[in-house]
């Protein structure tokens, strides 16, 4: 047994060493992973499509996470997926017509996949076949529903439901069968808050799995004798799932790269959005975690990164926001990066910038 323990021991610190990269410590390097966050709102046209690889080209850009999937719509040809209003034409496939420029200029393409939130307006979906009209069963709930001051328009699928898992991993294996890209960038794969988690069926794999008869409830809310474990449930939930549905689409393609977009602080992501995204590194659910570090105040950016440096610097994306702060505070979070050893660096996003592009002209000197 004792042999057992230190074998173990060995192998965990041999994991959590610090890596290193494969460019140097040397503030001057350049950064391998160099990437941007493109919204859907520029996939609109060909015109608009142009823009953006012109814009990656001229910007030393080799990574694109491209969203093509929003609010439970299909900015690509689905066979049940809606596709997006906003396309011009509406026979237009911005996806295809995205992958043909990508192959040419030598920039790899991660779709970006909002995957359980579908919608974030107090109105319904218009098309009567967005998920949201079609199963609202699907859909996450909060204890605090009904409470009008807490209102939340963002609707999340409950990562609980068997029906929510298969339809997530049929709209990732359709893209598989039809598309040729390089990466799957997951994002909000997490609980929209600490208050939800409540759907029905939820509710019902937890009584089931722990043999719970009597009532858990109080004030909508799970009692405190069952707190605990219900929150290490909602964790391994959405772990499970991550593991599962990475598992079929690595089976389908070997040398796919899938990244997740999270929450920056590790420990917030852990106990409020359930978002577990070290225990994903570590059981190769994800092949780089993006830290959405988006802060413009330097001890906030500096204090998430201090929560992770030392456990798996490799395996970091570090996402800086361009949309909150000036060109030199921008540069700043480039240099704090580099000096960490992170594996590359993703700008949130091209679209906040869209009208004032040569911002990134002296970016691009810093890597």
């Amino acid at each position: 047994m004792i042999f057992k323990k230190s074998k173990l021991l060995i192998l965990l610190c041999c994991f959590f060493l610090p890596y290193q990269n494969s460019f140097s410590l040397d503030i001057d390097s350049q950064i391998e992973f160099r990437a941007i966050w493109v919204l859907r709102s520029s996939l609109v046209s060909k015109k608009e499509i142009d823009k953006v690889f012109e814009f990656a080209t001229d910007n030393n850009f080799n990574h694109i996470f491209l969203q093509v999937r929003g609010r439970g719509d299909a900015f690509y040809n689905s066979s049940f997926v809606p596709k997006s209003s906003l396309i011009v034409p509406d026979n237009f496939d911005p996806l295809s017509y995205a992958l043909n420029k990508s192959k040419k200029l030598n920039i790899k393409i991660h779709l970006w996949l909002n995957m359980l939130l579908i919608w974030s307006s107090k109105n319904k979906p218009k098309n009567p076949l967005h998920i949201y009209n079609l199963h609202n069963g699907w859909i996450d709930k909060s204890f605090l529903l009904g409470n009008k001051t807490k209102e939340n328009y963002f609707k999340f699928l409950s990562p609980s439901h068997p029906a929510v898992k298969n339809h997530l991993k049929n709209v990732i294996n359709e893209l598989l069968l039809n598309y040729e890209f390089d990466g799957i960038h997951y994002d909000y794969i997490r609980y929209s808050d600490i208050d939800y988690g409540y759907n029905d069926y939820a509710i019902s794999i937890f009584k089931t799995k722990y043999n719970i008869n009597d009532n858990i409830f109080s004030d909508n809310k799970i009692i405190i004798k069952y707190e605990h474990k219900w929150n290490d449930f909602k964790r391994n939930q959405l772990s499970d799932f991550i593991k599962d549905l990475s598992f079929e689409i690595k089976k389908q393609k070997y040398d796919i790269i899938i990244t997740a977009a999270v929450k920056p602080n590790l420990i917030e992501a852990q106990n409020r959005y359930y978002q577990d995204w070290s225990k994903w590194i570590i059981n190769k659910s994800i092949d780089y975690a993006v830290p959405m570090n988006y802060s413009k105040k330097n001890n906030i950016f500096k204090s998430n990164i201090s929560k992770l440096y030392h456990i798996f610097p490799s395996k970091i994306i570090m996402g800086i926001g361009v949309y909150n702060q000036d060109l030199n505070s921008v540069i700043e979070k480039i240099e704090i990066t580099k000096k960490n050893n992170f594996s590359g660096i993703s700008f949130f996003s091209y679209d906040s910038k869209k009208e004032n592009l040569k911002f990134f002209e002296k970016i691009k000197t810093q890597f």
